[in-house]
């Protein structure tokens, strides 16, 4: 979806630290290389771990498979440690939240209906009750925003709007001491973007 390139100004914006891009990149470059090396680049011989000639065609295709795999998520990481991207932006006019890189581009101050304060199920909450607290972005029109991310990941958000008020959910432990502030901010923009 193309968004107009109106005049916007960042009020915040929040990045992933380097060292996660860098520790998700060594390891991947490492296993391709290997796999890489066992496969296609090992000299033959009776010592050899994995006799290449002795891996039929479709061992070889999933091996290939794997590698070209290891060489793309590579790039990606790559890409992120070197330009880090943010994946949280607040403008004047709206935001933009990437979770997980995917971004549905900018969600206007217009668009959002209410921030609702929740508790849901968490993977990532650490022992105990497994629950986190989060800010739900409740949209007037959530389907509309759904329908903007690969056609692939809409079942996944159709399932959190189905669990939660809201396919948007903002963590208070993702944003850490930051959250109150960032949430007084977005709540001012909603109440002036109501008054116009």
């Amino acid at each position: 979806m193309l968004q107009s390139h109106e005049p916007r100004t960042v009020i915040y914006q929040r990045h992933v630290p380097r060292w996660v891009h860098l520790a998700c990149l060594v390891p991947t470059i490492g296993l391709t290389a290997t796999m890489f090396w066992l496969v296609f680049l090992q000299p033959p011989g009776d010592d050899a771990l994995i006799r290449a000639e002795e891996i039929d065609p479709t061992g070889r295709f999933i091996f290939g498979f794997f590698v070209l795999a290891g060489f793309f998520l590579s790039g990606v990481f790559a890409y992120r440690l070197l330009r880090n991207p943010p994946y949280f932006i607040l403008y004047d006019t709206g935001f933009e939240y990437s979770p997980g890189g995917v971004s549905t581009g900018l969600i206007r101050w217009s668009e959002v209906a209410e921030l609702r304060d929740e508790t849901v199920l968490q993977g990532d909450s650490g022992p105990g009750s497994g629950r986190g607290a989060v800010t739900a972005v409740v949209l007037h029109s959530p389907e509309e925003y759904i329908a903007r991310f690969p056609a692939a990941l809409e079942p996944l958000f159709r399932a959190r709007l189905a669990m939660n008020s809201s396919p948007i959910l903002i963590s208070k432990a993702e944003f850490g001491r930051d959250h109150d502030t960032l949430l007084a901010i977005m709540r001012e923009q909603v109440a002036k973007a109501r008054q116009r």
